[in-house]
């Protein structure tokens, strides 16, 4: 009986020993570090967690990161993993492999910010039946010194025309998808939303989507929240355009920079934000339809030197090929087309700087 204990009791240890074994031959380290961009420094104590992608985004291991700002997570699951790390109260999230090394840049944040203020602002505005369609793309910067990120509830604040519905709003962070997100009424029956989105260093797109019943004349009195370098209303061809502002003796605020391939585009420069010059459509019209492919073949480097001439009785201050390059890219534009925009007005103005002309 004794050696039957003995012998059992053995195996026990044995099979124990031999599961540990190849349980810890079989597990997986994802390792990295963590860096705080507001002070130079490592990041340390934040929470890390790794999920993984297998559709359910189940939490697989989970730590902190050392006074080094260095972490090591194991994983059973091989293949790809969802890095989550929480620093000063927001998320980061990044795609990781196992058995692979991930660095993380993360920012303190403030919920007050100099430094912030949009590259291009486009308004989209087209008539469809008894609606028009308005879509409102930003393209909001965050230059602030020392890097850091914005964080307050009305980071977008959107106020829509009179009887305007809002229909939807997109957002993509400099390194994320689009993702659609919903906007908090400021107060019950108000016109004006606000969207918490955090406002990261560098581009922060948003997407503002509603419409408004079409009518004979429409009069618009848009606003902006931050500053803008460059604001384009974009409209078919077909549809009339007039500025209509009173309040303000300057007529010449609006520059029609395109009329061209269905589509007619208005502009202002350097914009301050607060309201907008008031300004009249009518008419009906769509756009024409866009080839995806064309779009996805698209490159703004490769328009960069390309050249044209003004057309008649257009506003020449603009450098000539800017037209076709912007009309290429507002025939291409999508829901978060500014990125193409962005790249062509930056494009523009390093042009302009080397050959020293003027920029706008």
């Amino acid at each position: 009986m004794p050696f039957r204990l003995s012998f059992r009791r053995g195996l026990l240890i044995f099979l124990l020993a031999a599961a540990f074994a190849i349980s810890a031959f079989a597990a997986e380290t994802v390792a990295g570090v963590v860096i705080n961009q507001t002070t130079g420094r490592p990041a340390a104590g934040d929470d890390v967690a790794l999920l993984s992608l297998d559709g359910n985004s189940m939490e697989v291991s989970r730590g902190k990161t050392a006074a080094d700002g260095s972490f090591q997570l194991r994983t059973f699951v091989l293949g790809k993993h969802l890095l989550r790390i929480r620093h000063d109260g927001l998320i980061y999230q990044q795609e990781v492999i196992s058995g692979a090394r991930a660095e993380v840049k993360v920012f303190d944040v403030a919920s007050r910010l100099d430094g912030i203020h949009e590259k291009v602002t486009i308004t989209k505005i087209e008539s469809r039946g008894r609606n028009l369609s308005v879509s409102e793309l930003h393209s909001i910067v965050n230059d602030s010194d020392p890097p850091r990120t914005l964080a307050n509830a009305s980071n977008l604040e959107i106020l829509l025309p009179p009887r305007a519905v809002l229909d939807q709003v997109l957002v993509q962070g400099s390194s994320s998808q689009p993702e659609k997100v919903k906007p908090k009424p400021v107060a019950a029956g108000s016109r004006r939303y606000a969207v918490g989105y955090p406002l990261r260093p560098g581009a922060t797109r948003f997407a503002v989507m509603y419409h408004l019943p079409n009518s004979d004349r429409a009069i618009l009195n848009l606003r902006l929240q931050y500053p803008t370098d460059l604001w384009t209303l974009v409209l078919p061809e077909s549809m009339d355009f007039r500025a209509s502002d009173f309040r303000t003796s300057n007529k010449t605020n609006f520059r029609e920079i395109m009329t061209q391939q269905d589509v007619k585009v208005e502009a202002l420069t350097h914009v301050p934000a607060g309201a907008l010059p008031q300004f009249r459509i009518s008419g009906s019209g769509t756009f024409p339809q866009v080839d995806t492919r064309s779009a996805a073949a698209y490159s703004v480097s490769s328009h960069a030197s390309s050249s044209a001439a003004p057309k008649a009785g257009h506003d020449t201050s603009q450098p000539a090929g800017f037209r076709p390059k912007l009309r290429r890219a507002i025939a291409l534009c999508g829901t978060l087309s500014l990125a193409l925009l962005t790249g062509i007005f930056l494009a523009r103005r390093r042009l302009l700087r080397r050959r020293g002309g003027r920029v706008d």
